[in-house]
This record gives structure tokens, sequence and C-alpha cells, in this order.
């Protein structure tokens, strides 16, 4: 929430991280609704549905901006979506460890 120069209200008596001298520091938090292997294509679309539904609900939206959040693109709300984004975020964590191994 303390990323940058941003700042969630609910926390806007503390310092953000520039704030306390970590320059261009940058820490992303993302979620995902998961189900068993074997779910029906046809339950997974139908909680698709409801996700991309909620996530565009005035309240939410409001709420999350609020926290400092930001609502995934509909295009990300999805199974496929959460496939990627996994994927991506497993292979740029493990590069980072790698570099990590030799500093």
């Amino acid at each position: 929430m303390l990323v940058l120069g941003l700042q969630a209200t609910s926390f806007d008596k503390n310092p953000t991280l520039n704030e306390q001298s970590l320059k261009n520091f940058e820490i992303k938090v993302w979620h995902g609704v998961y189900t068993l292997k074997g779910t029906p294509k046809a339950e997974i679309d139908k909680l698709a549905k409801a996700l991309q539904g909620a996530i565009q609900d005035p309240l939410y939206k409001q709420h999350m901006a609020e926290l400092g959040v930001e609502i995934p693109r509909q295009a990300n709300a999805t199974p496929e979506g959460l496939k990627n984004t996994s994927k991506h975020k497993l292979i740029c964590g493990l590069l980072l460890l790698n570099l990590l191994e030799y500093m």
C-alpha cells in the first residue's frame, strides 16, 4: 500500500517507502480464485463471470481505491488471465532469486 509516492488513506499516518529513502521500490500483490482440478468448465465460466461482475461494482471500486488497490482489467479477470499472470510472476520471482544468489 505504501509504494513509491502512493499512499492509501487507511495508512495516511505511515510514511511511504519513498519517504523512508527506498526510492523506486515497488510491491505488487495479486490474488486469484482457484478451483479443484476437474471442476467442470461450465462452473469455472460461471465463477469467472460472477467475479468479472463483482469487480465492476461501484462500491467495490470505491473501497479498493480507498485502499490504493489496483483493480484488474476485465481481460485479466479470467481463468486464462490468471494462468498467464501466475506464470509471469513465478518466472519473475525465480529470476529475482537467481540474481540475489550472485549479489
